[in-house]
C-alpha cells in the first residue's frame, strides 16, 4: 500500500509541474540563449549568407550597379575577402564626389556618413567626408534650455555672462530663485530653473555661489513635456565657480535638420574620433518624433546611458526581433541596427534575434536584398577586414577599445587610432570603461517574472538590473492624468500629462483563479481515477483514530457446524405473507400527561 501512495504522489506533483510549465519554460530558455558561443551548424548558416551575399553582389556588375548605401553595407560585410573589398571600394569612390560626399549628384547626409563608415573600416582616408559632414552643422530651432543651480540651504548666488558683470539671484529653502539674471536668463518652472534666451546660446555662464552648490543644463522640445537632462553636472563649493555653455547643434540638409542623416553622421565621426557632444541634445530630445528610425539604438551606442539600453530592449517583439513602427525599412535592417548596439553588452536579447533570422534565411542563404543582408551580417557575425594591418598606430595595449557612449561616461577623448573590432559603436578611448555591477549601481536583479519598478539599466554582470524594486509582472491601463493616484492605481510614467500631475493606471484582472480552478479540476480526475485506492487510505487513515478495536467473533470449536439461532419455519404452499402487526396505541395516561403539559404551556 505504502508503494501505490508514493505513486499517486508523484503522479499528482507531476502535474502541478506541468501545470506551471509556462512558467518555466521562459526561464531555461533565457539561461540557454545566453551563450555566445556559435555552433557548427550555425557558423554553416552564416558562411551560406555570406557567399550568397558575395554573389549576388558579385552578379550586381561587383558592386557598380548598386545604389551608394548598398555598396556601402556590401563594403562592410564584405571587406574580409579582398576581391569583394576592392571591387566594392572602387564602386563606392566611383559614386561619390572627391571621396567627400555622397551621392556626387546632390550630396546627402546619411550616404556620406555610410561610406564614410565603411572607407574608415578599411583604414581610408575620410578627412574630407569628416570636414563636408561638419559643415552642414546648424542650430535646431525647437529646442527649449533651462540653467539649474541646487543648492542644500539658501544661497545667494552670482551669474555671469561672457565676462560682463555679474547678476545676484536669491535660491531660497524651497530651491526657488527670487529674481532674472538679466535678459539672458529668465526665471521658468515655477521659479524652480532660468530658462536661457535663445540670443543666448553658445554664451558661456559662470556661476558662483556662497554655500556649496551644484549646476546642469536641461533641455526639451517645444510644447513637450519631456525634460533632457545634460551628461555632465558641475559642484563647486562655497565661493568656487562653475561654466556651462549651451551647446547644441543639428545636422541640416537643405537648411532642415536631418535627424536620421544626424544619426549616421554621429555614428560616423565618433568612429573617426571626433567629439559629437554638440549633437546629443538634438538627437535626444527629438527622438520621440523620430521613433521610426530606431533612434534607441543610435544613442544607446553614442551615450551608453541606461535610458536608451532599457528602451531598446522593451522595443523587441514576441518574435525576437525589432521592426520600429511605421518604419521605413524591414525587420532586417531594424533588427540589425539594435544588435549591433547591444552586442556590446552580451545582451541575451541581441542572441535571441541572431537565433531567430538564422533559423529564417531563405533557401539560398540570404535575407531579402543586398543592403538588409549586408548590414545584418556585418551587426550579427562581423568578419575582420582583409589587407588592414593592426600593429600600425594600434590603439590597444596603450588605450582603450570601447564604445564611444562609454568613452564620453569615462570622460575620455576619442581617438583615430585603430581596434581589432568590427563593431561601428567601438572607438579607441583615452580612459577605460566604467564597468559597474548592479549591485555597484545601486539596483537588484529582477526574475524572469518581475518588472522593474523604476529604472531598468544596463550592468556589467546581469542583464535584468533594475534600480527600484521587482514587481511580480501585472498589467495596467493608463486612466488619467492627477496629482496623486488612488490606492487602487499605479503610477505610471507621466506621458503627455502636465509636469505636476502623474499618469495613474488601472490594474488589469487577475487571472489566478483559472490556475486554481485547472488545479482543482485536475484534483477531481484523479479522486476519480484512484477512488477504490483513496477509500481504502481513508478506512485505513480513520482506523487509526478509534479507541477501542473492534470485538472479534466467537471461534467455534473445531469440526462442529454453525447452526441457525432460532429454527427457520418454512410457509405452507397457498398461505398469504404474514402482515406487520399495527403500532401499539398510546396509554390513556401518556395521552393527559401530554395535555396538561399543553395547557400549562399557555
Amino acid at each position: 500500500m505504502k508503494k501505490e501512495g508514493v505513486i499517486l504522489v508523484i503522479i499528482l506533483f507531476s502535474i502541478l509541474l506541468a501545470a506551471n510549465a509556462g512558467i518555466l519554460t521562459p526561464v531555461l530558455a533565457v539561461n540557454n540563449s545566453s551563450s555566445n558561443n556559435i555552433s557548427a551548424s550555425d557558423s554553416q548558416l552564416v558562411n551560406k549568407a555570406y557567399n550568397c551575399l558575395k554573389g549576388k553582389v558579385a552578379a550586381a556588375s561587383n558592386c557598380d550597379s548598386l545604389s551608394a548605401e548598398e555598396q556601402a553595407f556590401a563594403l562592410l560585410a564584405l571587406a574580409y575577402d579582398s576581391t569583394s573589398q576592392q571591387n566594392c571600394k572602387t564602386a563606392l569612390e566611383s559614386k561619390g564626389r572627391d571621396n567627400m560626399c555622397w551621392p556626387s549628384t546632390g550630396c546627402k547626409l546619411k550616404d556620406t556618413a555610410l561610406a564614410m563608415l565603411a572607407r574608415n573600416y578599411i583604414e581610408l582616408d575620410v578627412s574630407a567626408a569628416r570636414d563636408w559632414l561638419l559643415a552642414q552643422n546648424s542650430t535646431p530651432t525647437n529646442l527649449e534650455w533651462y540653467l539649474q543651480i541646487d543648492t542644500t540651504e539658501r544661497a545667494s548666488c552670482d551669474i555671469s555672462i561672457d565676462g560682463a558683470s555679474a547678476h545676484t539671484v536669491i535660491i531660497d529653502d524651497n530651491k526657488k530663485i527670487n529674481t532674472d539674471a538679466g535678459s539672458c536668463l529668465s526665471r521658468a518652472q515655477n521659479n524652480y530653473w532660468l530658462k536661457v534666451s535663445p540670443s543666448c546660446y553658445d554664451k558661456k555662464f559662470t556661476i558662483s555661489c556662497d554655500k556649496q552648490f551644484f549646476t546642469s543644463l536641461l533641455y526639451k522640445k517645444q510644447n513637450s513635456q519631456t525634460i533632457f537632462v545634460s551628461s555632465q553636472t558641475n559642484n563647486a563649493p562655497a565661493d568656487g565657480t562653475t561654466e556651462e555653455t549651451v551647446n547644441v547643434k543639428c545636422l541640416a540638409q537643405g537648411n532642415v535638420c536631418d535627424y536620421e542623416g544626424s544619426l549616421w553622421a554621429a555614428l560616423a565621426l565618433s568612429k573617426a574620433g571626433v567629439s559629437i557632444d554638440f549633437l546629443i541634445p538634438y538627437l535626444s530630445a527629438a527622438s520621440v518624433d523620430n521613433e521610426k528610425y530606431l533612434p534607441n539604438a543610435f544613442l544607446f551606442m553614442l551615450t551608453a546611458e541606461d535610458l536608451y539600453w532599457s528602451g531598446l530592449v522593451s522595443q523587441i517583439t514576441p518574435q525576437k526581433y525589432w521592426q520600429a513602427a511605421s518604419t521605413p525599412y524591414t525587420k532586417y535592417y531594424d533588427s540589425a541596427l539594435a544588435i549591433m548596439a547591444l552586442e556590446i553588452t552580451d545582451s541575451v536579447e541581441a542572441e535571441d534575434a541572431k537565433s531567430y533570422f538564422l533559423s529564417n534565411e531563405a533557401s539560398d542563404g540570404c535575407w531579402p536584398g543586398i543592403r538588409d543582408t549586408s548590414i545584418l551580417l556585418f551587426s550579427g557575425w562581423p568578419k575582420q577586414p582583409a589587407n588592414v594591418d593592426y600593429s600600425v598606430n594600434p590603439c590597444q595595449p596603450t588605450y582603450y577599445c570601447i564604445s564611444s557612449g562609454d568613452c564620453a561616461l569615462a570622460g575620455g577623448t576619442t581617438l583615430s587610432r585603430n581596434c581589432p573590432s568590427s563593431s561601428l559603436a567601438t572607438v579607441c578611448c583615452t580612459a577605460p570603461a566604467q564597468t559597474l555591477s548592479c549591485i555597484n549601481k545601486g539596483g537588484v536583479t529582477c526574475q524572469s517574472n518581475e518588472n522593474c519598478v523604476g529604472n531598468a539599466v544596463s550592468a556589467s554582470d546581469v542583464n535584468n538590473c533594475c534600480v527600484g524594486t521587482c514587481e511580480v509582472q501585472q498589467e495596467y491601463t493608463c486612466n488619467s492624468c492627477k496629482t496623486a493616484c488612488g490606492s487602487s492605481e499605479k503610477e505610471l510614467d507621466a506621458g503627455s500629462c502636465p509636469l505636476s500631475q502623474v499618469c495613474c493606471g488601472s490594474k488589469s484582472k487577475s487571472y489566478w483563479w483559472i490556475w486554481l480552478l485547472v488545479i482543482l479540476i485536475i484534483l477531481i480526475v484523479l479522486a476519480i481515477l484512484f477512488r477504490e485506492k483513496l477509500k481504502l487510505y481513508w478506512m485505513m487513515l480513520v482506523s487509526k483514530f478509534k479507541k477501542t478495536p473492534p470485538a472479534a467473533a466467537p471461534q467455534q470449536p473445531a469440526g462442529m457446524m454453525r447452526r441457525p439461532m432460532f429454527p427457520q419455519r418454512q410457509m405452507p404452499a397457498g398461505m398469504p405473507p404474514i402482515q406487520p402487526s399495527k403500532p401499539i396505541g398510546k396509554s390513556a395516561d401518556f395521552e393527559s400527561t401530554l395535555k396538561k403539559l399543553k395547557e400549562m404551556s399557555q
